[in-house]
């Protein structure tokens, strides 16, 4: 059988959305991951002095915008940015100068707007979305920064929605190849998925080493072409994993065992 590369890659999902704060709350917290991020020359400058405390970065007018807590020269505990209102923004925990526990986002009411898992530096475990009012909008799970099996996505009111799938459907005869065509899709839109055959680590996790090959893709769907022989039929299990990248922004994992018989086509 024969196998196609996919005609684009997928983009890795922003943490965070912007626009969904409203323009001058995006400017702040632009102004807030700036100062949060590691200088290397101070990072390096503590390390050396195995620096234990806090460090305190203010916006003009005084007001606290970031506090980053240290231990033995690297980051450790909770470092919390503010929005200028006062309200904490983001709250990132830290063991060893990575991040190792939660990474709250909130919204500036003071609600969360997503937690997210880490162990490491890596996603591990689950990412969660809310809705502004406080109700769950999507849970997600990672493994080691690979989307995983097992998203779960809700309206405002708390109801959970259909689950993702994948669809697999004869769609004809293509005699350019001398073969029978499949289309492999998904129940509900996305904004980008990938289709490979393989199987997911642990039948639970994307792996790239778990690949055999990338259908031929083409936006959120993909073809199988399984050539054909005049006088004989096929029946052959696959075993479809998806790399999906959903409307809210986040990447998950689907996988689906099908068998495909052309017998009756």
């Amino acid at each position: 059988m024969k196998f196609f590369r996919p005609l684009f890659l997928l983009a890795f999902p922003l943490f965070f959305n912007a626009c969904f704060f409203g323009t001058d709350a995006a400017d702040d917290i632009k102004e807030l991951l700036d100062a949060s991020k590691p200088n290397p020359e101070v990072e390096q400058r503590l390390e050396k002095k195995k620096y234990t405390g806090e460090k305190k970065y203010y916006y003009e007018d005084k007001k606290i915008k970031t506090i980053i807590r240290y231990k033995d020269g690297k980051r450790n505990g909770a470092s919390v940015n503010f929005y200028k209102d006062g309200n904490k923004c983001v709250e990132t925990e830290f063991k060893d100068g990575k991040k190792n526990g939660k990474l709250t986002w909130y919204f500036q009411n003071g609600k969360p707007y997503r937690v997210i898992t880490y162990v490491n530096d890596k996603m591990q475990g689950s990412y969660t979305e809310y809705h502004h009012g406080g109700a769950v909008k999507f849970i997600a799970q990672f493994n080691n920064d690979n989307p995983c099996t097992g998203y779960k996505e809700y309206d405002y009111k708390g109801k959970e929605t259909d689950d993702l799938k994948i669809n697999i459907e004869y769609t004809g005869y293509n005699r350019e190849a001398v073969s029978y065509r499949y289309k492999v899709s998904l129940n509900h839109p996305v904004k980008n998925a990938l289709f490979y055959i393989g199987k997911l680590k642990d039948g639970k996790c994307y792996d790239d080493a778990l690949l055999e090959n990338s259908l031929y893709n083409t936006g959120t769907e993909a073809t199988i072409d399984v050539p054909v022989k005049a006088g004989y039929y096929y029946e052959i299990p696959v075993s479809i994993v998806a790399k999906i990248t959903t409307n809210t922004n986040v990447d998950i994992a689907l996988h689906r065992n099908y068998t495909i018989n052309t017998k009756d086509k």
